[in-house]
C-alpha cells in the first residue's frame, strides 16, 4: 500500500527532476555510468568506487548496496568491498525498512514483514502492505480465498499478479494483530498528526488510530497529512488543501497540487498535464505565475525545476532563473544538482555553475 501523493504522480513520466530527499537511502554515494559499466560517485563528481559493475543499485541507510556483474549479483559496502548478503535480503523486499519492519513478498505473491536480522516477524498473508508508521500501526489488504479478478494501475506495493484475491483493508499492529477491522476499499499509513486516509464507497477521509473517521469520506482522492497540517484532497475533480478538520483553508481550485516545500510555496498548476504550471503561497495566492510548461516542487536546497522551451533550469523562491533553461532533463537529488546535455549528465551548483562537465552516460540518484 504505497503513500498516495497528489494527481502530479501522474506526470512522472513526463517530469525529469525529482525531490531531494533520501527515501532510506544512503546520502553520500550515487550510481554513475563510464561508457557501459556502473560505479559510484561523490557529490562532487569523484569516483569513489570504480566503474566495474553492469548495474548497481543505491545504498540503502546500512550502506549497503546490490551490484552485478553478469549473471551475478553480490553486495558491497561503501568502499566496494564485497560483503556478506544480510539476511533481510534473503527476501524479496517490497519497501523500506520502517520503525524496524520492512514488508517483503514470497515467491506465491503474498506479502508480510521482515526485521534486520532476517526473521519473519508477520508471516505472509497479506496482498498489498504499508509501512508501519509512529503509532505502530500498518495497513493492510487480506486475501480471500475465492479469486477475484480485477483491473487497476500498478502501485508500487501491490502484487505483481492481475489476478486478486482482495479483501477490505485494514490496519495491523507489530505483532500482525488487526486492530482496526477490514473496512476500507483502500487505506494509507498514519501521518505524524495521528490521521490516515481510507477510500470507503469510493470517497476519500481520515481516521483516527481506534479507526473511526475524524474526516467524512466526502473527497474523490486524498493524500497523507505532511508536517505543516494540511493535506492534499481533490473534491469535483479540482484539488485543494484541508486542515485537520477537515476544512478547506485554500478551496479545491487546481487541476494539480503538491505539498507546500519548506519555503511555504506549493507547486500548482491549473491543468492536469502540460502547460500552466506555477507557486502559490498559504493563502492559495500565486507568488510565480502559472507560466512554465512544466515544473516540480521546491527541493531542499531552495531550488525548483522548471521547463521552459523544451528545455530544464531552475527558479529561486522569488522565481528568478539561476539555472539558465539549457538542460535536455535536470533532477534534484539528496542536495545534488544532475543535469543532462546532449546525452550525457553532469554536475552543476546552485548557481549554475558546472561542477562536474556532462561526460557520464547514465546516473542513478
Amino acid at each position: 500500500m504505497k503513500t498516495r501523493l497528489s494527481i502530479f504522480c501522474l506526470l512522472a513520466v513526463l517530469c525529469s527532476s525529482v525531490l531531494g530527499k533520501t527515501d532510506g537511502r544512503d546520502s553520500t554515494l550515487f550510481g554513475a555510468k563510464e561508457g557501459d559499466r556502473w560505479g559510484y560517485i561523490d557529490r562532487n563528481g569523484n569516483w569513489i568506487i570504480e566503474p566495474r559493475y553492469d548495474y548497481v543499485q543505491n545504498f540503502n541507510e546500512d550502506g549497503i548496496a546490490e551490484v552485478s556483474i553478469r549473471p551475478r549479483w553480490f553486495y558491497i559496502d561503501r568502499t566496494g568491498k564485497k560483503i556478506e548478503k544480510p539476511k533481510y535480503c534473503e527476501y524479496e523486499l517490497v519497501g523500506n525498512f520502517s520503525n524496524g519492519l520492512a514488508p517483503f513478498e514470497n515467491n506465491s505473491g503474498k506479502r508480510g514483514y521482515v526485521n534486520k536480522s532476517g526473521k519473519v516477524v508477520i508471516k505472509p498473508r497479506f496482498c498489498v502492505v504499508g509501512n508501519f508508521s509512529t503509532n505502530g500501526l500498518a495497513p493492510v489488504t487480506l486475501i480471500k480465498n475465492k479469486p477475484l479478478r480485477i483491473s487497476f494501475k500498478k502501485r508500487h506495493n501491490e502484487c505483481k499478479s492481475c489476478l486478486r484475491r482482495m479483501s477490505k483493508a485494514c490496519y495491523i499492529d507489530r505483532t500482525g494483530t488487526i486492530v482496526i477491522e477490514p473496512k476500507f476499499d483502500d487505506a494509507g499509513s498514519f501521518s505524524d498528526n495521528g490521521l490516515a486516509w481510507v477510500c470507503l464507497n469510493e470517497r476519500f477521509g481520515y481516521i483516527d488510530k481506534t479507526g473511526n473517521f475524524v474526516v467524512e469520506p466526502r473527497f474523490y482522492d486524498a493524500c497523507d497529512f505532511e508536517q505543516d497540517g494540511w493535506a492534499c484532497v481533490c473534491f469535483d475533480g479540482k484539488w485543494g488543501f484541508i486542515d485537520r478538520t477537515g476544512k478547506f483553508v485554500i478551496e479545491p481550485k487546481f487541476g494539480a497540487v503538491e505539498s507546500f516545500a519548506e519555503n511555504g510555496l506549493a507547486h500548482v498548476s491549473s491543468v492536469l498535464g502540460v502547460g500552466d504550471h506555477g507557486f502559490i503561497d498559504r493563502t492559495g495566492n500565486y507568488v510565480i505565475e502559472p507560466k512554465y510548461l512544466l515544473a516540480e516542487s521546491f527541493s531542499n536546497i531552495g531550488l525548483a525545476p522548471v521547463y521552459v522551451d523544451y528545455k530544464w533550469g531552475c527558479i529561486d523562491s522569488s522565481g528568478k532563473l539561476v539555472i539558465e533553461p539549457q538542460y535536455d532533463e535536470l533532477k534534484i537529488a539528496r542536495g545534488v544538482i544532475f543535469v543532462q546535455l546532449n546525452e550525457k549528465w553532469g554536475i552543476v551548483d546552485k548557481t549554475g555553475k558546472i561542477i562536474v562537465e556532462p561526460k557520464f552516460s547514465d546516473i542513478h540518484p
